[in-house]
């Protein structure tokens, strides 16, 4: 929830280092939606260097746990040419 509100903003500054620092000590702990937020931030260069091959990595791990939005992630990336899939 942390992550979440320093991504958007809410009640404290924006700040995308900080969102990513909650992200990766929720996702250490296998964290689900840390996970794909994780990836969200990897695919679309948010306070890291964009990266499509993590993000996939992320939203493997998301969708592995059962989250839902990883999966559905996940596709997108492979529908756009990544072909993480395999």
């Amino acid at each position: 929830m942390v992550a979440w509100m320093y991504a958007h903003g809410l009640g404290v500054s924006e700040n995308f280092a900080e969102s990513l620092k909650w992200n990766r000590a929720a996702a250490v702990r296998n964290y689900p939606q840390a996970l794909n937020n994780l990836g969200y931030m990897y695919e679309h260069g948010l306070g890291v260097e964009q990266d499509s091959v993590r993000a996939a990595e992320f939203y493997r791990q998301a969708a592995k746990f059962g989250l839902p939005e990883g999966r559905r992630n996940l596709a997108i990336i492979d529908e756009q040419g990544g072909k993480f899939l395999e």
